[in-house]
């Protein structure tokens, strides 16, 4: 592989289906001889930390698992980003009782295509950012890398809790509950933390009216 990218990066889905230590060994073994340098681990919610203690041993990494494979990526010349679930896709927290209350479904009403499967989380809960700001510094603290991916991908759920359908009335209003969150996650990441926010890009093929008013620093990325 040419290596005239300095960035050259390779997904391994965690999130979805759960790998052995061995098998993501041997997979940035493979990675790093064919040229990458960069290893983006999506993980929504499976590393349990101190800010989220739920998870049973059979369904999360531990902390100490994580930062063998920095060090064992490191050592091979790749850098680790931990991909994270802090709006949608975030069924990995929702499903604990201790979180339930978190859901922009909490309440047991049906989302936007009429399920009823909690998975986004509620923005405008102060809770909600009390969580994600201790969970993303629990991960930044396992993870050197200069990235964070908050996700942001597919929260077709957002706007239909009693607090967010307010805000969410019309279309503006819920572009700008979506942005809202985004720059709440974005100063975690970049005023907290020091680090670059990552997220998916998709959402902005509706709000388009948004785009330029993002932090004009944060890395688009589309899967």
């Amino acid at each position: 592989m040419k290596k005239a990218l300095q960035f050259r990066a390779i997904q391994l889905d965690l999130a979805r289906q759960m790998e052995t230590m061995d098998f993501i060994r041997q997979y940035i073994d493979f990675c790093s001889s064919n040229g990458y340098n960069t290893l983006f681990l999506y993980l929504e919610g499976r590393i349990r930390t101190a800010s989220f203690p739920y998870p049973a041993d059979h369904e999360c990494y531990t902390p100490e698992q994580m930062r063998e494979l920095v060090d064992y990526a490191t050592a091979r010349g790749m850098d680790i980003v931990p991909g994270l679930a802090c709006l949608g896709h975030a069924e990995l927290f929702l499903k604990h009782q201790e979180l339930h209350e978190l859901g922009e479904l909490r309440a047991g009403n049906s989302g936007r295509f009429e399920n009823t499967r909690s998975h986004v989380l509620c923005p405008s809960l102060t809770s909600t950012r009390d969580f994600l700001e201790r969970y993303i510094t629990d991960v930044a603290a396992i993870f050197p890398s200069r990235y964070i991916h908050i996700g942001g991908d597919e929260a077709w759920d957002i706007g239909y809790c009693e607090h967010c359908a307010a805000k969410a009335a019309t279309f503006a209003g819920e572009q700008q509950l979506y942005l809202d969150h985004l720059k709440f996650c974005h100063q975690i990441v970049t005023e907290k933390l020091h680090r670059r926010m990552m997220m998916w890009d998709d959402m902005f093929e509706y709000y388009t009216d948004i785009v330029e008013l993002l932090p004009r620093d944060i890395v688009m990325t589309n899967w």
